[in-house]
């Protein structure tokens, strides 16, 4: 009886360890597949925000094309020039898609952006309203008043030329002027184009 007592005792032990031995071998299987299952998850999830933001900006786009009564081609900037002397970027859109030299570009909620100024068949370079080449008309809205606005290599715009009778406050939007004598003189911007608001005002 002693005897026989100690080999079950020992059977017991031996299936105890088998079986502990099953149970870790089944938790590290099902380990495996929750990790599998939750990196499926987070790279579904990178999927669905990458969507969302994409999503976000084909209506921003959409928004700005029902906003102007021009025709419009979406493009990407697909590079960027920031020389000592030059502000550009490229766009992933050319003559093939309808560009011509001299088109406006607009960005987020219809704001100028700058304009075509050499093209190839399928990229474009766009010089940048802040390029110090750059000079567009621009129209205090609450005012009315014009002046030229000029691109500063520092990133802000310059807008001088104001009427000095003119009151010009902190916070007023300047948009594109867009002003037009008939078809000898017309501007190459169309008018009410976002080009900033006043940050500082100094009377000379």
């Amino acid at each position: 009886s002693p005897f026989a007592e100690a080999v079950n005792g020992v059977g017991r032990e031996v299936r105890s360890v088998v079986d502990a031995a099953a149970e870790i071998d089944r938790l590290r299987r099902e380990n495996a597949a929750l990790a599998s299952e939750n990196t499926r998850l987070e790279e579904r999830n990178r999927s669905l925000e990458a969507l969302a933001v994409e999503n976000e900006q084909l209506t921003a786009l959409l928004a700005i094309r029902n906003s102007l009564e021009h025709e419009t081609v979406a493009a990407r900037v697909i590079a960027r020039e920031l020389a000592d002397v030059s502000r550009m970027v490229m766009i992933d859109a050319g003559a093939e898609d309808g560009l011509e030299i001299g088109d406006v570009v607009v960005g987020s909620g219809g704001a100028l952006v700058g304009r075509v100024t050499e093209l190839g068949a399928s990229a474009a370079r766009v010089t940048l309203i802040n390029d110090p080449a750059s000079t567009v008309i621009g129209q205090i809205v609450s005012s009315r008043a014009t002046g030229e606005v000029a691109g500063d290599l520092g990133g802000v715009l310059v807008m001088d030329k104001i009427d000095a009778t003119q009151q010009v406050d902190l916070g007023d939007e300047v948009v594109t002027a867009g002003i037009s004598l008939g078809e000898a003189i017309r501007s190459p911007y169309p008018p009410g184009l976002l080009i900033g608001r006043v940050i500082d005002v100094v009377r000379d």
